[in-house]
C-alpha cells in the first residue's frame, strides 16, 4: 500500500519543471486537436485524458504552493494578527463594508437625483441603510470597551444584535424596492461583457465566505461578530440577485423567462432577509430574559 501511494504521489507531484511542460503540452495538443475539422478521433480523447491529467498535477501543485505562501505570510505579524484575532477581522470587515456602501450610497442619490430615477433612489436606500448598520456595530464595539462588567458588555452587544434583526427588515423593504423596479420595469444591472464573469466569481465567493463565517459565529457568545456576518449573508444574496439579473440580460432573449427567474429569485433572497431579521430578534429576545433571571437570581 506504501508503495503504492509512493508511486500516486511522484505521478502527481512530478516536480516545477514537468509540471509546467506538462500544462503547456496539454493546452497545445488540445487546442491543435480541436482546431481540426473532425474531433472525434482517438487523438482528441487521449488529449482530454492528457488534458485532466496535467490539471490535476496543476491543482496539487497550487495547493502545495499555495500552503508554502500561507506559512511563509503567517510569519509577519501583522498578519498573523489578523487571521487568528477573528475581532479584528470582522472589524476591518465592517469598516470596508462602511466605506463601500456609503461610495454607492452617494452615487446612486446622485444619479437618482439627477435622473429622476426610482431605481436608483432604491438603491440608494438599500446602500444607506446598509451603511447605517454597519456604522452601528462598528459604534458599538467602540462603547462596549467602556463598559465595566462583562455582563453590560454582553447585554449591550445583544441589544445592537436585536436592532440588527430590526434594521434587517428596513433593508429588506429598500431590496423589495429594487426587485419591483427589476421585475416590473426590467431595471438592473445589465450587461457586462467578459466582466460578468468575474463579477460571479466574486458574488460566489462573498456568498461562500459570508455563509461559513455565518455558522462559525452562531454561537450567542459574540453577538457582535454574529451580526456583522448576517449583514454580510444579506449583501451577498443581493449580489447574486444582481447576478442573475445581469446574467439573464447578457445571455437571455425571453423577457418573460427573465422576469420569470428574477420574480424567483428575489422572492426567495426577500423571504431569506426576513428569516434572518425575525431569528435575530427572537434569539436576541431570549438571550436577554435569560441574562435578565440569571441577574435577579444572583
Amino acid at each position: 500500500m506504501k508503495r503504492i501511494k509512493d508511486v500516486l504521489s511522484r505521478w502527481v507531484r512530478p516536480g516545477m519543471m514537468w509540471t509546467i511542460v506538462l500544462v503547456i503540452f496539454a493546452v497545445g495538443l488540445t487546442v491543435f486537436t480541436l482546431s481540426r475539422e473532425r474531433t472525434d478521433t482517438p487523438l482528441t480523447y487521449i488529449s482530454y485524458g492528457i488534458s485532466a491529467y496535467a490539471l490535476v498535477v496543476l491543482i496539487v501543485a497550487a495547493t502545495n504552493g499555495g500552503r508554502r505562501m500561507s506559512f511563509i505570510i503567517r510569519q509577519n505579524p501583522l498578519i498573523s494578527r489578523y487571521l487568528s484575532d477573528a475581532r479584528l477581522r470582522a472589524r476591518i470587515s465592517l469598516y470596508q463594508g462602511l466605506f463601500i456602501n456609503s461610495l454607492f450610497a452617494v452615487f446612486h442619490v446622485l444619479a437618482s437625483w439627477i435622473y429622476t430615477s426610482l431605481w436608483f433612489a432604491a438603491v440608494a436606500s438599500y446602500h444607506i441603510i446598509l451603511s447605517f448598520m454597519r456604522f452601528l456595530l462598528l459604534r458599538s464595539e467602540q462603547m462596549k470597551s467602556k463598559l465595566e462588567t462583562d455582563e453590560e458588555k454582553i447585554a449591550h452587544e445583544l441589544q445592537r444584535y436585536r436592532l440588527t434583526g430590526r434594521l434587517l427588515f428596513a433593508l429588506n423593504i429598500a431590496m423589495v424596492g429594487m426587485m419591483v423596479q427589476m421585475i416590473e420595469k426590467n431595471k438592473g444591472i445589465h450587461s457586462l461583457g467578459l466582466a460578468i464573469y468575474a463579477f460571479a466569481l466574486y458574488a460566489f465567493y462573498n456568498l461562500t465566505v459570508a455563509i461559513i463565517n455565518m455558522v462559525k459565529f452562531r454561537k450567542m457568545d459574540r453577538p457582535l461578530l454574529s451580526a456583522a456576518k448576517m449583514l454580510s449573508v444579506a449583501g451577498a444574496l443581493m449580489s447574486i440577485l444582481a447576478l442573475q439579473s445581469a446574467m439573464m440580460t447578457q445571455f437571455g432573449e425571453d423577457p418573460l423567462l427573465r422576469r420569470y427567474m428574477n420574480s424567483i429569485t428575489g422572492t426567495s433572497v426577500s423571504l431569506t432577509v426576513i428569516a434572518m431579521a425575525v431569528f435575530m430578534v427572537v434569539r436576541a429576545k431570549r438571550a436577554l430574559k435569560k441574562l435578565q433571571l440569571n441577574h435577579s437570581e444572583t
